[in-house]
């Protein structure tokens, strides 16, 4: 069995597959459902010892021994030769990729899980690196544990409520905002791969925003853009659900529905990367009231959306599309620093609305299968 990951978002826990006439498909596809299983359900040792890496690898292991037990036809050998063949571009059948990209993802956020419990639980003892710069194998990896954080619905809830991640910790009292929050999980993750939480912040503020570092290559600052895009929508999202929780909405005359954030293109000085600034109840006030109007927006577009007819949603969406794109292109062209902040923060507000209209449109089918949603 084959694990990699040098960089969570890059290359994946994955285990390539080649049906043959001596691998059943029914094998494969048994392989990453029992794995799938198996690693939702994988928890640190009661220690903490291991690496997240090792055990999940162990844990994929164990399932494979199981699975072979129930196909006598097939040896081992024959297995790990197929499985050794990680990134080949071959085209599965679509029940085997749909398996496969189940147990990649699970993997990722497994990783994550045990990553975030054992440097909370257990953080061990060992001397951080605070000089020199950070190399880009670590930002991939770390942007990476950054995205696959935002899924994991234990830290949706800890940026909501504070509540306790693991059963080691206690109620969050001192952090009151997601933000916070979230800037904690941050220098967690930069720890949990060697490096001072101070120093990785510093590196990254230097490298992305201030233009004096080495030039970001575009696939690396790509990653960077989807990051800072995902952290905001997690902030906002955690905003909006505190906001629900102290509005009641019977003594607002009716029922407020307020559906969730999907997308942030600029307003980068927002994200946890920056200095978190002394919060007070009026800057708490001006936060919900732009995550008020942020979600009031969205709801607005995509109810603009649902009501054309198909043929002029198309040409709408079509325009937003060719406009993110030439978005994209031209801000990846720019030096990090004033001159790409500059040009992100000058963008009209038509075509604003475009990139927004085809993120959140995007995002939506997406989450119905492809399909566009119907109208409540």
């Amino acid at each position: 069995v084959r694990c990699c990951c040098p960089s969570l978002s890059v290359s994946q826990f994955t285990l390539a597959m080649v049906t043959s006439n001596n691998i059943p498909s029914e094998l494969l596809i048994s392989f990453f459902e029992e794995s799938t299983k198996s690693l939702n359900d994988l928890k640190l040792d009661g220690d903490g010892n291991g690496s997240s890496r090792d055990l999940i690898l162990d844990a994929q292991k164990r399932c494979l021994t199981r699975i072979l037990s129930k196909f006598p036809g097939v040896s081992e050998q024959e297995i790990q030769q197929e499985l050794r063949r990680l990134g080949s571009g071959v085209i599965y059948e679509a029940n085997i990729e749909k398996a496969m990209k189940e147990m990649n993802d699970t993997a990722r956020l497994t990783y994550c899980r045990l990553t975030l419990q054992q440097w909370i639980c257990y953080p061990p003892v060992s001397d951080l690196t605070k000089t020199g710069q950070l190399p880009r194998k670590i930002i991939m990896e770390f942007l990476g544990l950054v995205q696959g954080s935002l899924k994991l619905q234990i830290v949706k809830d800890y940026l909501v409520t504070g509540k306790p991640m693991f059963d080691c910790m206690d109620q969050d009292l001192t952090k009151k905002f997601p933000q916070e929050r979230l800037e904690w999980i941050q220098r967690i993750l930069m720890m949990s791969l060697g490096y001072d939480a101070d120093f990785g912040t510093e590196e990254i503020k230097r490298i992305f925003f201030t233009g004096n570092g080495e030039d970001v290559d575009p696939e690396l600052l790509q990653l960077f853009q989807k990051t800072i895009s995902e952290m905001q929508v997690g902030v906002t999202n955690a905003t909006l659900q505190i906001q629900e929780t102290q509005l009641n909405d019977t003594q607002e005359g009716g029922v407020t529905r307020i559906v969730s954030v999907s997308y942030s293109e600029n307003d980068v000085s927002s994200t946890p990367f920056h200095e978190t600034s002394i919060h007070d109840d009026s800057v708490q006030e001006e936060q919900l009231q732009m995550a008020r109007q942020a979600a009031i927006l969205q709801q607005s577009i995509l109810a603009e959306l649902l009501q054309m007819d198909e043929e002029t949603r198309r040409i709408e969406l079509e325009r937003a599309k060719h406009a993110s794109q030439g978005f994209q292109a031209k801000a990846m062209k720019l030096p990090p620093g004033e001159e790409r902040v500059a040009f992100m923060t000058s963008i009209s507000p038509s075509v604003q609305r475009q990139l927004l209209m085809y993120k959140i449109w995007t995002s939506t089918t997406e989450k119905h299968g492809g399909k566009p949603p119907t109208m409540h």
